[in-house]
Formats: structure tokens, sequence, C-alpha cells
């Protein structure tokens, strides 16, 4: 599964190019494509290099889906796929983390704060399509690193819930006030 929006700066390209990589060790690989088009270049851009590569039985472009419909779509893959160039928080990772779903995800920007390789996810370089179907191989030849990964991540999830970090923020707040009405 791959969730972003269509464009450069998400590498959409780059998540063809590791189910193109792995399409021969893996006859029944396919990759599930969520998220809205930012400028028509990048997906008009992904659906050539789809036809270039012959994936088009392997890949599907599902376009934008509302997020209370995202964890179905999730739910249905076995790897996540983050091919990102920039970022900061990284609400896609953490939404298909919420979801159980193994994660692949770039190094860069915060994510490599959030997520640990070999811990809670598996990272690689920015733009290093070999680095992540490497990445992918690993969890689909190893269920015992795909279910530690899995946990993993959901656990992570979960300590970004609203139940967890509001009272963080509340004593923090009150923290402030207490300084300064002493």
């Amino acid at each position: 599964i791959w969730l972003r929006a269509f464009h450069s700066i998400y590498q959409p390209d780059m998540a063809v190019m590791v189910a193109q990589q792995l399409a021969k060790e893996f006859p029944d690989i396919s990759l599930q494509m969520i998220g809205p088009s930012y400028g028509v270049a990048s997906l008009t851009q992904t659906k050539q290099l789809i036809t270039r590569l012959g994936l088009e039985s392997r890949v599907k472009i599902i376009g934008y889906v509302p997020k209370p419909k995202l964890p179905v779509w999730l739910q249905g893959g076995d790897v996540f796929l983050n091919t990102t160039r920039y970022e900061s928080f990284g609400i896609a990772a953490m939404e298909a983390a919420a979801c159980g779903l193994p994660i692949v995800t770039t190094n860069i920007g915060e994510l490599s704060f959030l997520w640990q390789d070999g811990r809670n996810a598996l990272t690689v370089s920015v733009d290093n399509v070999s680095e992540m179907a490497n990445a992918v191989r690993r969890i689909l030849t190893d269920s015992t690193l795909a279910q530690r990964l899995s946990l993993a991540a959901r656990r992570t999830a979960e300590e970004y819930d609203w139940s967890n970090v509001l009272p963080q923020w509340e004593r923090l707040f009150n923290g402030m006030l207490a300084k300064n009405r002493g």
C-alpha cells in the first residue's frame, strides 16, 4: 500500500519501481496507490511508468479516499511504503501504523525520529529503490520480522493517540500557568 498525494516530493514512481523489482520474485505482488493528485503531471508520469514497465495488472491507482475509509484500504495491505523526499511528522505512516501495517519508509526529516530501523519500521535512504525493495523483501519473507514490526508500529501509533497526547499538553500548560502565577 502506498498512501500519499501524487506529487514529486512523495515519489510515487519509487513505489512503482519497487513493485517492478519484486514482481519476478513475488508473482502475486500488487501495489495499491491511494491519494489525490496535486498536479496532473505527477499522476500522468506515474501512469506512464506503470504502462512502460508493464505493471498495469499489478498496480492500481485508487485515487483520493476519504479519511474515515482509509483504515479499510490500509488493512488490506501487507506492507506500507513511504517513499517521500521531505517530511515533517508523517501522518500517512502513522495512519498505516495504527492499522498494524509493517512500514518501510525513507529516513528523511522527522521520520528518522519516529521510525527506528529494525525496531518499529525498516528505514531506507531517500531515492534508493533497491534498498526499499530489499526492505519489502525482508518483510515478505520473514513472518517473524513482519509481525514484530507490525506490533511495534501499532504501539508507536498508540503513543500518539489523543488519549496519551492530550494529558501531556494539559500538564505542560498547567505547569506554565503555575509558574506564571508564582
